[in-house]
């Protein structure tokens, strides 16, 4: 049988930990996890998270968007507990433009908690929180076209802490969601820039769920204490995985249906983060956000581009983390050799 150093002409490469950058093909040892490892195109990304410029407004629970790069994004509303109590929810939106943000046109009305999809120029939130409880909710959309917001159609089934996937003002979704004030929900909703309209119940309600990809092709994983995970192809729900950890309140994701990510604490351990990458079956755990937050907004376009900014510093959830962090990643991946 041939050796490695008689086919490479060199011994096999010894670390402790995975590398940044490589070549599909190199085949090294992991002396920290203690298995032999190969760089591959199929594996999850090689990434990390890097630190971006603050958010003028500090806030939780914040609707996002990102589908270019983490030089392009948008939130707006959430959670502002900076005032003198009782915290209160928000109008306000900014942009970043990869090293500032700027605020921009506040929301037609305050709200946190809703569901959001689409890019910097053309953004849709809907539903969420109006006040400091569950109850009021709003229950219409807010559009904004890059320069100022409108109110879009009503929904169907108004409610708070809804998962949203889309690419415009004219196409979108929102799935699940709760405390309308009551349980968890299997509500679904497609919009098409003017009305909403209800189609194909998710499989399982959950409430505070992370939703990705598009209107006809959408992800939606987690919720709650749960680790189920469901594809929309356009016509019906498929459970099709599960997360690795539960993902705790109000977390960030981004990307498609087949290539998106997914960033928060780890809903059991309040110590510990957790990123993971979804490949279109399954997920795997990646590098963890630098900042320890939660209620944190997120988007991207893919699983290699993502960006998270705001959201709560735990233990207490009393002061905001108004942080912005850049995920990106390598277009390869790492994966576990299996030796007999």
């Amino acid at each position: 049988m041939s050796e490695y150093k008689g086919i490479k002409g060199f011994q096999i490469q010894t670390r402790d930990d995975d590398p940044d950058n490589g070549i599909a093909g190199d085949f090294y040892y992991n002396s920290s996890t203690g298995v032999f490892k190969t760089i591959t195109t199929g594996g999850a990304p090689i990434g990390a998270w890097a630190s971006g410029a603050n958010t003028n407004q500090e806030a939780g629970q914040r609707s996002c968007a990102s589908r270019s790069t983490p030089s392009a994004a948008f939130v707006s509303g959430g959670f502002d507990m900076v005032s003198p109590p009782p915290p209160s929810s928000l109008a306000n939106a900014e942009t970043y433009n990869g090293s500032s943000w700027s605020e921009g046109p506040d929301q037609p009305g305050t709200a946190r908690i809703g569901a959001a999809w689409g890019t910097t120029t053309s953004f849709v939130t809907a539903g969420g929180s109006v006040g400091t409880s569950g109850a009021p909710i709003n229950p219409y959309a807010f559009e904004y076209n890059g320069s100022s917001f409108s109110n879009g159609g009503q929904l169907n089934n108004a409610r708070r802490n809804a998962a949203g996937a889309g690419t415009s003002e004219s196409s979108g979704r929102v799935a699940a969601g709760g405390d309308n004030p009551g349980p968890a929900q299997d509500f679904n909703e497609s919009y098409n820039g003017t009305a909403f309209s209800e189609e194909t119940e998710i499989n399982t309600a959950r409430i505070r769920p992370i939703g990705f990809g598009t209107e006809d092709a959408m992800i939606i994983a987690s919720g709650g204490d749960g680790t189920n995970v469901e594809s929309w192809n356009g016509s019906s729900w498929t459970e099709v995985s599960e997360v690795l950890v539960a993902l705790s309140a109000s977390a960030g994701g981004g990307g498609t249906s087949t290539d998106g990510l997914v960033f928060t604490r780890n809903a059991a351990d309040s110590t510990v983060m957790t990123t993971q990458f979804w490949n279109g079956s399954s997920f795997t755990e990646v590098s963890e956000l630098n900042v320890n937050r939660y209620g944190n907004a997120g988007g991207g376009p893919s699983g290699t581009v993502c960006i998270s900014c705001g959201g709560y510093a735990p233990p207490s959830g009393s002061s905001i983390a108004k942080s912005t962090e850049e995920w990106t990643a390598a277009d390869f991946g790492v994966n576990t050799v299996t030796t007999t």
